[in-house]
Order: structure tokens, then C-alpha cells, then sequence
């Protein structure tokens, strides 16, 4: 309904906004280094972050509880997206590489750890700085 934003901080934290107020509702801790991109699932009940830290951590909205973090790319996750029906993150890194994760929820409330990932075109040298879906 447009009444929360969500940021990414070079204190290594993500915040969720009040936009009537102006005030920090919650704030989530939890990475180790700067984050870089941040995003609400579509439905709004998770938040999604990527970090310097090369991971991409999964939260709860509401509680700002860590539910779940991904590893696996080599270098700084500059930027992430979430599928239309949110059940998948897509990921880019300075590593050269686009990750694509699972983040379904399965019957016992764990995310499923499966995921795929694909190889930029450009060579060891080209960045994802970007990305959407």
C-alpha cells in the first residue's frame, strides 16, 4: 500500500520505513558488510538483502527476524530481484555471476535451498551491477 520502504545501509543494516512518519519501524542486523540492494517480496511479507559480505539473506517483514541466508557467490551481491510470484530471487554479483535461488517456503516453514546459476557472457572483468525480473 506504499506506506513502508525498505533500505539498504553501509552500517550493515537494513531498515524499514514508516513513509507517513518518516520513522525507522524496524531495523534487521545481521550481515557483515555494507548492504547493497535490498527488495520487499511481492506480497510484501519478506525482504530480501545482498551484501558486500557475499551473501543474500531472506527476513521476515513483520518481525525482522533472519530466516534464511544464502551463499555461494565469490564476490560483492550488488543487486537482487524477486520473481513476479516471489517465489525466486535473482541475485548479481562482482563475481561475474547471476544467481537464481528458491526461496519457497516448504511444508515445515523452511526455505528450500535450492538454486541455479548462470554465467554472464563478459568475462571474469564484468561486474553484475543490476538486475531484474
Amino acid at each position: 500500500d506504499g506506506s513502508l520502504i525498505v533500505s539498504a545501509s553501509i552500517d550493515n543494516t537494513v531498515k524499514i520505513w514508516n513513509t507517513v512518519t518518516g520513522e525507522a519501524i524496524l531495523t534487521f542486523e545481521g550481515h557483515e558488510n555494507r548492504v547493497q540492494s535490498v527488495a520487499f517480496s511481492p506480497d510484501g511479507s519478506l525482504v530480501a538483502s545482498a551484501s558486500n559480505d557475499k551473501t543474500v539473506k531472506v527476513w521476515d517483514a513483520a518481525s525482522g527476524k533472519e530466516l534464511f541466508t544464502f551463499t555461494g557467490h565469490t564476490g560483492t551481491v550488488r543487486s537482487l530481484a524477486y520473481s513476479p510470484d516471489g517465489t525466486h530471487i535473482a541475485s548479481g554479483s562482482d563475481d561475474s555471476t547471476v544467481k537464481i535461488w528458491d526461496v519457497a517456503i516448504d511444508t515445515k516453514g523452511e526455505i528450500n535451498e535450492e538454486d541455479s546459476q548462470i554465467e554472464d557472457d563478459g568475462g571474469e572483468d564484468e561486474e553484475i551491477q543490476s538486475i531484474g525480473m
